[in-house]
């Protein structure tokens, strides 16, 4: 990380990013805004993550210039868990605001990017992350992840949509850099008629000083232990009453195809623990595209460690892994994609 001098230093972190002709400036406020909504949201042995769009402004000369500015958050009502995964509701209030603030509202500042929270392991774009990718206008190809941390300065990392796994620039960040947080976000909610579900209602946060004794420091790990010891006692009770169900049965043999799509990139995987993939002797991979057809050879080793990336040439796109067990068996399982979904 360069330093930059004068106020703005104190106003932004500032990268050039390795491989690329390309500088991004991002505010402290709105990290600082990010991670002060994280903590509003205190849940019992993890945080909901939240998320949204980036704004800023992008300059082309000898080389790339991304400014990012505010960001406004879409909210989520956690249906699926305290993960970032937004319903179709959600995700259609996330389109709106991409389309309205791309067009603009404020000529000189547009969506840049995606970001949310991230409070599960790792540091990685997942596949919920992935199917927003094509709601985002070309050129809006940054994804920033930050990783919230107790006492200390949180981790994040700065993502191009066609390198999910792996980010641009990895950095920390604090929820003090800014005096200001509230004023570098708005929250996008769900609208509530069904008439209304075609435009976004952007409000600000508003930050209100409060005593020690009342602050999430301190109020936080409490409620963490009263939670922790509520749902405890309860499972236990719970467990005497009613008999766990037991999950439903595995099928042997599915291999668990999954598919990521960004723009005309697709990414090939597969569940490399099931039970034909282990016992397989070879492979093949048939790809069927624009008409044509092509089958790939797959190893013993490649089925166990590999995964396959495929630019799409058309509309219509269909994949078909089979796998060779012995004793003459095989086990197959196909995918098929259009431009409008699968």
């Amino acid at each position: 990380m360069q330093t930059l001098a004068g106020a703005e230093e104190a106003l932004y972190q500032h990268w050039e990013v390795p491989g690329k002709p390309m500088t991004v400036y991002f505010s402290r406020a709105v990290s600082g805004a990010i991670l002060l909504e994280e903590k509003r949201g205190l849940m019992p042995r993890r945080l909901p993550e939240v998320g949204g769009i980036l704004l800023g402004r992008v300059t082309v000369e000898e080389t790339i210039t991304i400014r990012i500015e505010a960001c406004l958050q879409i909210a989520c009502e956690h249906l699926f868990g305290p993960s970032y995964t937004l319903s179709e509701d959600e995700k259609q209030a996330l389109r709106h605001a991409v389309v309205r603030h791309s067009v603009g509202a404020e000529a000189d500042m547009g969506v840049v990017g995606f970001y949310r929270t991230h409070t599960r392991r790792g540091l990685a774009l997942d596949s919920d992350d992935m199917q927003l990718a094509d709601l985002f206008p070309e050129g809006a190809d940054l994804a920033l992840l930050i990783k919230p941390r107790l006492l200390r300065r949180s981790q994040a990392g700065l993502f191009f949509w066609t390198e999910p796994t792996t980010p641009a620039v990895k950095f920390t960040v604090s929820g003090h850099d800014s005096r200001d947080f509230a004023a570098a976000q708005e929250v996008v909610e769900l609208p509530q008629p069904a008439v209304e579900q075609a435009e976004a209602v952007a409000a600000p946060l508003a930050v209100s000083r409060r005593p020690l004794w009342a602050s999430w420091w301190v109020q936080g790990p409490l409620w963490v232990c009263l939670a922790f010891v509520l749902g405890y006692s309860t499972a236990q009770q719970f467990d005497r009453v009613v008999p766990r169900a037991a999950p439903p049965p595995r099928d042997p043999y599915a291999i668990s195809l999954l598919v990521l799509q960004y723009g005309d990139n697709l990414r090939l995987t597969w569940d490399r623990q099931s039970r034909p993939i282990v016992l397989a002797q070879r492979g093949s991979l048939t790809i069927s595209d624009a008409g044509q057809s092509r089958t790939l050879d797959l190893t013993r080793e490649q089925l166990r460690n590999g995964a396959v990336a495929y630019h799409r040439l058309s509309e219509h796109v269909q994949l078909r892994l089979e796998v060779s067990l012995p004793n003459r068996r095989s086990v197959s399982e196909t995918w098929e994609a259009s431009a409008t979904g699968q």
